[in-house]
């Protein structure tokens, strides 16, 4: 059995990117509706704030963009969709910074770095990409 037509058929490498970001996060989410031992060591900085509610709801948020980051992978000459999952990586990234450097909720650690690079990795690779792609 071949599992190529399970991946994108797309050229580049940016698909496999986005799909690999989908299904980490697809973990993350699963796991934020079992456990809060990871969310709390991401947000090691205000680990009191940390509730069940609140890692279900960050669980809930990381499989929307997940989502969002599989259907991008398919679908990565769709202009709009593109640019939703573009879009999503400015919102992650906002996120986690303004955690760190408002809220001081994220500390620099191994849970929190992968977020960033992710983030980051996603915004520049995206946005120099973005004309390849989606002919805009």
């Amino acid at each position: 059995m071949s599992y190529l037509p399970l991946l994108p058929a797309q050229g580049g490498y940016l698909p496999y990117f986005l799909l690999l970001g989908g299904t980490a996060g697809l973990y993350n989410t699963i796991q934020n509706f079992f456990t809060s031992a990871q969310t709390k060591e991401l947000y090691s900085g205000q680990q009191q704030q940390v509730s069940r509610l609140t890692c279900r709801l960050f669980g809930l948020y990381t499989g929307i963009v997940s989502v969002i980051r599989f259907y991008a992978a398919y679908n990565i000459t769709n202009q709009p969709v593109y640019d939703l999952a573009l879009i999503a990586h400015a919102f992650a990234l906002w996120h986690f910074t303004t955690e760190m450097v408002a809220f001081g909720s994220v500390k620099v650690n191994r849970a929190s770095i992968s977020p960033f690079i992710v983030a980051t990795t996603g915004i520049v690779w995206m946005w120099s990409q973005r004309a390849f792609y989606t002919g805009a």
